[in-house]
């Protein structure tokens, strides 16, 4: 028998598409989205619902190609879309398919919005009940939080100048111009100058205090950061000090909680590197604990050999010396606390071709104060992969449900016995051979999420919440059912969209995981192929190809291989 690859040129095209029929929920803060009449799902295939960003379009899907005159990507003459509260902006084609109503503005954060979709006008023939079609989102609550890096010396000749790094982290995107305006600083009464770095994201914003002056006195400089231009209740200030240049002295001492855990000590002046802090820098508590040290400007790194999680103290004794060879002249002391890593799962590595081996079909995955996880897989059908590349990239989701089906919902228990292990990043992998019966050819795309039942973490009970109350919080587990999960129940299908947005609660931190809201969104998917093939394609500039097959497992060439090229 010859084996068949299927190889996909296409353009890569991304698209945020939300489709759900009808969501409920015992409790009030939940989203609460429109009933559609199921006999739309003729017409439409997909259409923006649920909790969304601010700056997301909304979009339908067609079921079918508009027969009548379009032009891609610029504004219609006709107006499809009425929404309340009244918004100002344009529709366009996108696609044969799916119209968009582009926003002239942000949409309001936190805002219920009505949507009257006037079919009518695109398909005359549609029946008079049918020609507007209702439906609703809402738009995701604003927050903010900052982190201060601390002070680095930028001029290490004099060490008379010095900067301070921070990161602005926003709920939803934000407008840069605004975020920009959310920080100022001032030292002796003068106005510091705040510079920007914007991620892509829109909600990671991070920022520099430049040209903080230290002198032969000890001084201060303030910042204040405020929500103001963000409508957003936050107003924080603080007074950072700067140490004179004559005082060489440990400024602040903290746990950083990343990917591994460890302390970072700050000084005021920059460290030389080449010094064994053996001795220097010592931690309590940890004579069965190992430092490695890593020295980064003013910043000491110190990561211990073994989770830990707790209170301990910090000494850093006189010997360290700065970058011009000046010796600590004070000891220092300060207690740091260890806390729980927040609940969340991580995809590992890049690839999405899944080879059977010996231990089976693993798809790795990484997880923090977890004791289990949801798992979904959707496949997209092998017959359907062109359609699939004309909406989405490889390894993307857009118009699922159109080419695909969910095979699988189930809880997995992740059996982590150790409590140490639960508080830190562990890999587990599926064995998706054990869950599905896999077919080479199709697309699984796999996601991963988890429920705030799952979590390990230490938050206080609520002792004003009775036990009838809570549950009104905890999405419930609810059996796989192909024909409600599939859209079948309503003749309609969907796009890929998380489960847990749908039981979106607008009820604190997005940031606590003692908070409902922290669980909405949390999820990670992956598309992987099941296969043992690998492929290299190289196109010529004469537009030749030279297309190579190997067995991933073995490295070795293959023969007797099928090879489908499609436009």
């Amino acid at each position: 028998m010859s084996r068949k690859l299927l190889i996909g040129i296409f353009a890569l095209i991304t698209v945020a598409m939300i489709s759900i029929p009808f969501i409920s929920s015992r409790s009030e803060s939940a989203v609460q989205i429109t009933k559609v009449d199921p006999a739309f799902g003729a017409y439409v295939a997909a259409y923006t619902s649920g909790v969304i960003s601010n700056e997301a379009f909304i979009r339908i899907v067609l079921t079918e190609d508009y027969k009548g005159a379009m032009t891609l990507n610029e504004a219609t003459a006709e107006n499809y879309f009425n929404v309340s509260p009244d918004v100002s902006g344009n529709s366009y084609w996108i696609d044969a398919r799916t119209l968009e109503f582009r926003p002239s503005k942000r949409l309001e954060s936190a805002q219920d919005y009505q949507v009257e979709f006037l079919i009518g006008k695109l398909i005359p023939e549609i029946p008079k009940e049918l020609q507007v079609m209702h439906f609703s989102f809402k738009t995701m609550r604003q927050s903010m939080s900052y982190i201060i890096e601390g002070t680095k010396t930028t001029d290490k000749k004099t060490l008379r100048w010095q900067q301070l790094r921070g990161t602005i982290i926003t709920a939803d995107a934000a407008d840069n111009n605004l975020i920009e305006q959310t920080v100022s600083a001032k030292q002796n009464g003068k106005m510091l100058p705040v510079k920007w770095e914007h991620e892509i994201d829109n909600v990671t914003h991070r920022f520099v205090i430049d040209s903080v002056s230290r002198t032969e006195k000890a001084g201060s400089f303030q910042i204040s950061v405020s929500g103001k231009p963000l409508n957003v209740e936050f107003n924080e200030s603080k007074t950072i000090e700067v140490p004179s240049l004559k005082d060489f002295k440990v400024l602040n001492a903290y746990v950083e909680q990343g990917q591994e855990q460890c302390i970072l000590i700050q000084f005021s002046d920059p460290i030389m590197e080449k010094q064994d802090l053996n001795g220097l820098i010592a931690v309590d508590k940890s004579a069965n604990t190992a430092y490695r040290f890593t020295v980064s400007d003013n910043d000491v790194r110190a990561y211990p050999d073994q989770h830990l999680n707790g209170s301990y103290t910090v000494e850093v004794y006189p010997g360290v010396k700065n970058i011009l060879g000046y010796d600590l002249k004070k000891s220092f002391r300060q207690q740091v606390v260890f806390e729980d890593l927040k609940p969340g799962v991580k995809l590992v590595g890049n690839g999405m071709i899944l080879p059977n081996t010996t231990d089976g079909l693993l798809f790795p995955f990484q997880s923090v104060n977890l004791n289990a996880v949801d798992v979904k897989v959707v496949r997209i059908f092998e017959s359907n992969i062109p359609q699939f590349l004309q909406s989405s990239n490889i390894d993307g989701s857009n118009e699922l449900y159109r080419v695909g089906r969910v095979i699988l919902k189930k809880k997995i228990d992740l059996n982590i016995k150790s409590k140490s292990d639960l508080g830190k990043w562990t890999t587990t992998s599926l064995d998706l051979g054990e869950l599905i019966r896999t077919e080479p050819g199709a697309i699984y795309r796999v996601t991963v999420s988890f429920r705030k039942d799952y979590s390990t973490y230490g938050c206080p009970k609520d002792t004003t919440k009775n036990e009838t109350e809570e549950s009104d919080y905890i999405r419930p587990e609810e059996p796989f059912d192909p024909e409600v999960d599939n859209g079948n129940e309503y003749g309609y299908y969907g796009g890929d969209y998380y489960d847990d947005y749908y039981w979106y609660y607008d009820d604190g931190d997005r940031d606590d995981p003692c908070s409902n809201n922290y669980y909405y969104g949390r999820s990670i998917s992956r598309n992987i192929l099941a296969s043992d093939l690998g492929l290299v394609a190289k196109r010529g500039a004469d537009g030749t190809m030279l297309l190579a097959v190997n067995d991933i497992k073995t490295t070795m060439p293959m023969s007797g291989v099928d090879l489908e090229l499609y436009n």
